[in-house]
């Protein structure tokens, strides 16, 4: 069977042009989605930063071994092992006491990729070169073989789905905790030893559901297990409540709780979501930015559109807008973020904008500078 086929498609250089035009539109939710993301992001950092104090200057260090309760309705960090009496089960096994319970559900099968190429060709035109694949291969993901673009490649549904249980309760110390909070500690282990099951075959940690192991066919099925034990440490940030448990605090800039894996003090806690913060602010500006410099660049598509007539002029023109449109994404960022500062931080804005003219004076001095160099040897030619 062949498991390649190509499609070659040929885009006019009107519909070219037409496309480009089309593009506009996306490339201006792209540009203002750009100064909204920007300028929330500032904001989202401050409050960030606002729960950062809160919490330095109100959470009290506590044993979990013991609940004071002069510390009820107050910000509390503490730590220490969660344990559970529930056995953890799904349809096809159960385990001892556990926290969590995941199944893993793989099936092997056919999975379509799709690569696309395009060429220039002189007269503006595009050739559009499809390339569709079809490979065999085990993967939790369900592929529909109804959406693949060639039949022949039949896809079974899956016979049982992957799943993630979590105890409905847990201890740590004398702290309550939910399933909410259950469900967000890791720390998984994998099931190495599998009970007989009815039905499946055991193979490399695997219970599996086919003719032959060794070469499996399409619609075969194999289930591998894990587990986060009882006794896991974890380690809390959050209100402490009459009834023991601990949940988030309410504050001006909005909800106060923190929870990791592991035994971590108080500063600790706060060192890690301090060094979060300041990654999650960076990854928006960037992301911001990105979307600025994708949105010009629709913008202007349809210039570099109609100058692909001459597919070395379409490169070139390309290649310096791409240059000259990153340079403004870069400045009307800055220049957001410092807007931005100025409304929830003036004393940083005035640091950003200062740097922004360095910037902008070290461009310039360097253009004019290489245009005087140039002029000046001009000059010397002559005489």
């Amino acid at each position: 069977m062949n498991n390649q086929f190509t499609e070659t498609e040929t885009i006019s250089y009107g519909n070219n042009v037409k496309n480009a035009f089309g593009n506009i539109i996306f490339g201006i939710i792209l540009f203002l989605a750009s100064f909204i993301l920007l300028w929330w992001n500032e904001g989202n950092s401050v409050r960030l930063i606002q729960k950062e104090d809160f919490i330095n200057k109100n959470a009290v260090a506590v044993s979990s071994n013991s609940v004071n309760r002069a510390n009820d309705s107050k910000l509390i960090a503490t730590n220490g092992k969660v344990y559970t009496d529930e056995t953890l089960s799904d349809s096809l096994i159960n385990v001892g006491k556990a926290l969590r319970l995941n199944r893993k559900v793989e099936m092997y099968q056919w999975v379509e990729q799709k690569k696309v190429e395009k060429h220039k060709n002189i007269g503006g035109s595009v050739t559009k070169t499809t390339t569709y694949s079809y490979e065999q291969k085990w993967d939790d993901l369900e592929h529909n073989s109804n959406n693949f673009k060639h039949s022949g490649y039949e896809n079974p549904a899956f016979p049982i789905k992957s799943t993630d249980i979590s105890a409905a309760n847990g201890k740590m110390g004398e702290f309550i905790i939910n399933e909410n909070q259950i469900s967000k500690i890791s720390g998984f282990k994998n099931i190495t030893k599998l009970a007989p099951l009815s039905g499946y075959k055991i193979s490399d940690n695997y219970y599996y559901k086919g003719n032959s192991i060794s070469n499996p066919q399409i619609g075969d099925i194999r289930i591998s297990y894990s587990y986060v034990p009882s006794g896991t440490a974890v380690s809390i940030i959050g209100k402490q409540n009459f009834d023991n448990t601990i949940s988030e605090m309410m504050t001006r800039s909005g909800s106060v709780y923190l929870q990791y894996n592991g035994l971590f003090t108080l500063d600790e806690m706060i060192h890690k979501y301090k060094q979060t913060n300041m990654l999650l602010t960076l990854l928006y500006r960037f992301v911001g930015f990105l979307f600025m410099f994708f949105g010009l660049k629709l913008l202007i598509s349809p210039i570099i559109t109609i100058a692909s007539i001459i597919p070395f002029l379409s490169e070139t023109a390309e290649f310096i807008s791409s240059f000259i449109l990153a340079f403004v994404a870069l400045i009307l960022s800055l220049l957001t973020i410092a807007i931005a500062w100025f409304a929830y931080r003036p004393l940083l804005s005035i640091c950003l904008i200062a740097m922004i003219g360095v910037i902008i004076y070290f461009i310039k001095q360097n253009l004019l500078g290489k245009k005087a160099q140039k002029a000046m040897r001009t000059r010397q030619a002559t005489y």
